[in-house]
């Protein structure tokens, strides 16, 4: 037999799942404590509010397949392969869902996020007559297709986020600042 760690047992699958992501979650709240990236009350409050705009049922937990929408709405830029890094630590214990102190632990040990200018300039590569809007099939096709795509799920869910009224054009300058000034 594969000998187990400390914190597991070969015959409770669902317990050493839930001691292993405790330990993970641990993990990265003592390294958040001991880093410099630590958060501002204000940071931490619009994280609060970010998980709140997503916890449409109130009921204190989101479905973990929303995770990358609401880091990327928190201002965070990371690739799909870090998204599910994230899923693997937040949901360690395989229940579908992750809470709000989760998701605060999770974004204190966080990578240097990008500024809101280095991504306006991005989106002025797809204005092609520089009128500060593309369309959200420009938008669409960009999230799905390009670099880290997102699933079709996520982007839809950015889609309303970015263009509320559908009017089918994002000011992605509006956009990119909303985003930016929500998570401080």
């Amino acid at each position: 037999p594969i000998p187990c760690v400390p914190w597991q047992s070969q015959t409770s699958g669902q317990y050493q799942r839930r001691v292993h992501g405790d330990i993970r979650l641990a993990f990265y709240y003592f390294t958040s404590i001991m880093t410099s990236q630590a958060l501002t009350q204000e940071q931490i409050q619009n994280i609060r509010e970010v998980f709140a705009l997503y916890d449409k049922q109130g009921q204190g937990k989101i479905d973990i397949a929303q995770l990358g929408v609401v880091v990327r709405s928190c201002g965070m830029t990371p690739s799909n392969a870090e998204i599910e890094r994230m899923r693997q630590t937040i949901d360690a214990d395989s229940k579908g869902h992750f809470n709000e102190e989760n998701l605060v632990v999770l974004l204190k040990h966080r990578p240097n996020r990008t500024s809101a200018a280095d991504v306006i300039a991005a989106f002025k590569v797809f204005d092609k007559n520089d009128s500060g809007t593309i369309t959200t099939l420009e938008l669409k096709q960009i999230m799905t297709n390009l670099g880290e795509k997102l699933s079709e799920k996520e982007a839809q869910q950015l889609l309303s986020d970015a263009d509320p009224n559908n009017t089918g054009k994002v000011n992605y300058k509006e956009f990119v600042n909303t985003m930016a000034s929500a998570v401080g």
